[in-house]
């Protein structure tokens, strides 16, 4: 379920702003810890770390739209480049969180 907390999150932090993915996520992590009874954290670290991994989409970040029209980029050079580093930060997160933050 923590694969599946940090994908939804990544999915909305590239289609709304990380903030506002966090709002919408946070809860539903709270939510699914207390359903397992196990503890939170590894939930809101993935939570955190997936609504600052706005890699894919030019729209994600203030960041990517500053370079976005001055560097000449498209809306598939984001994908291509930030599709594979997304699908990275997921599984090292999934990896690496339940190891320094247990349930």
């Amino acid at each position: 379920l923590l694969a599946a907390v940090y994908g939804v999150t990544m999915l909305f932090t590239n289609i709304i702003t990380g903030k506002a993915a966090a709002v919408l996520m946070f809860p539903i992590a709270v939510a699914i810890s207390t359903q397992l009874g196990v503890a939170l954290t590894p939930f809101a670290i993935a939570v955190v770390i997936a609504s600052a991994a706005s890699f894919a989409t030019p729209v994600a970040s203030q960041t990517n739209l500053i370079v976005f029209g001055p560097g000449g980029y498209r809306a598939h050079d984001f994908l291509r480049l930030g599709l594979p580093l997304s699908l990275l930060a997921w599984f090292l997160t999934v990896a690496i969180v339940p190891r320094v933050w247990s349930f």
